[in-house]
């Protein structure tokens, strides 16, 4: 049976709600999602960004136990090279009091000084002046005046080539008062006249100097040898020449 127009019209209007109603599940289907979306986004966001803070968190915590495990091992090595400096200043500081006693003690002994001067001798040449060559070494010698015979004078230790000449005075009971001639003394040019027009260079000697006696030398321009940590050496060398202390030379090591 035929359909009549009201009918159609009925089955149109329904079938456009169905319709509308279809479209409008669909908005509503596609906001849920969309909303969905957006707090799974924000949970993501929230997660990443927990994530750097905790990786940052992390960073630091492990950076804070480098600095922190260095800062230790830097203390330990502070520790242990502190305890090195101690125990070589120690030995430095027992060395220099054996010495000093050593001296003082052979010194109210009278021990000959000069038995430890000349065999050092050689080697203060080589390494404080860069002599190498010396033409002759005179321990203790006697001479008469040239000009008045009758006048005899001693000298410790001489040592010369053709520029210089090397004059040590060693003292058993070394003090200001006692070098005091020695320091300004040109006599030796008047009993060695063929050394005239060298250079000479006034080293005095002891076993061991008290520091007053060291600057009085060192004021009048004259070197003092006393033991060292080991052996003999200059102790002024840079107050007489404002030059660095030279090093040992290889041959005397």
């Amino acid at each position: 049976m035929a359909m009549g127009t009201g009918e159609r019209l009925d089955t149109l209007e329904n079938a456009l709600k169905e319709l509308a109603y279809a479209a409008r599940r669909t908005e509503m289907t596609v906001d849920k999602l969309s909303e969905e979306n957006r707090e799974y986004g924000a949970r993501l966001d929230r997660a990443i960004a927990q994530r750097l803070v905790h990786d940052e968190q992390e960073q630091i915590r492990q950076q804070h136990e480098r600095e922190e495990r260095e800062k230790e091992r830097q203390e330990r090595e502070k520790k242990r090279e502190k305890e090195r400096e101690e125990r070589e200043r120690e030995r430095r500081d027992e060395r220099r009091e054996w010495n000093r006693k050593w001296g003082e003690l052979a010194n109210k002994m009278g021990t000959l000084v000069e038995d430890i001067v000349l065999p050092n001798f050689p080697r203060i040449l080589h390494r404080y002046f860069g002599v190498t060559h010396i033409d002759r070494t005179l321990p203790r010698p006697k001479v008469r005046h040239p000009l008045h015979p009758d006048r005899l004078r001693e000298f410790d230790l001489i040592a010369y080539n053709a520029k210089t000449v090397f004059l040590n005075e060693t003292k058993s009971d070394p003090s200001a008062e006692a070098f005091t001639r020695f320091v300004t003394d040109e006599s030796l040019f008047e009993y060695f006249p063929e050394l005239a027009g060298r250079k000479l260079v006034r080293i005095a000697a002891a076993l061991y100097m008290p520091e007053d006696v060291v600057t009085y030398l060192s004021r009048h321009g004259c070197y003092a040898m006393m033991l060292g940590e080991e052996t003999m050496d200059i102790v002024n060398f840079k107050e007489v020449t404002g030059k660095e202390l030279p090093p040992e030379p290889a041959g005397y090591m």
